[in-house]
């Protein structure tokens, strides 16, 4: 394959896409661990009531119990919005750094992809894409916990997704 087998293209970005390219590094992270984390604190939160109990002889009703239910709904809830907090912080900081970098442009070749923006250049050799990944209307292509999104839309003329994406996964798993 020759560098003339170039794709070229200037991706649009759209939100929906961002945000769903933006959620892959999530799947790398397994659940076990998490799962781990929960049960661990649930332990300790039991070994914490019992040495109450018999370190002041008294024992937890009903209330004291729904109280401790209360707190863990509100923890929850305050760990599940700061991580949406995060997620959309994260998303506009990539936005904004997107818009300084206009006009950005896509070159995918056999040897290597290429990010060129007004105000950097990155380029990937193939061995460094960790995943094609296919998105609700595009493709990621994505390196550890960055994904970079082309919408089908913009794409050029004549070059499928399913024809795009197997090129590129051509070119990534070649050796």
């Amino acid at each position: 394959m020759s560098e003339n087998d170039a794709i070229e293209l200037t991706p649009s970005f759209p939100k929906q896409l961002e945000r769903e390219a933006a959620g892959l590094f999530r799947r790398q992270v397994p659940l076990r661990p998490k799962l781990m984390i929960f049960f661990g604190l649930i332990l300790l939160v039991v070994l914490a009531l019992v040495a109450y109990g018999a370190i002041f002889a008294e024992r937890f009703g009903p209330s004291q119990i729904v109280a401790l239910g209360i707190g863990g709904v509100a923890f929850s809830a305050y760990m599940g919005a700061t991580f949406w907090l995060d997620s959309v912080y994260a998303s506009r900081l990539q936005s904004e750094a997107r818009t300084r970098g206009q006009p950005i442009s896509f070159r995918f070749t056999p040897r290597r992809f290429v990010l060129d923006m007004a105000n950097a250049r990155t380029e990937y050799e193939w061995s460094a894409i960790d995943e094609i990944a296919v998105l609700r209307g595009g493709t990621a292509i994505r390196v550890g916990v960055f994904a970079y999104p082309v919408s089908d839309a913009d794409l050029p003329v004549g070059l499928s997704p399913q024809e795009f994406r197997a090129r590129l996964d051509s070119w990534r798993t070649a050796k």
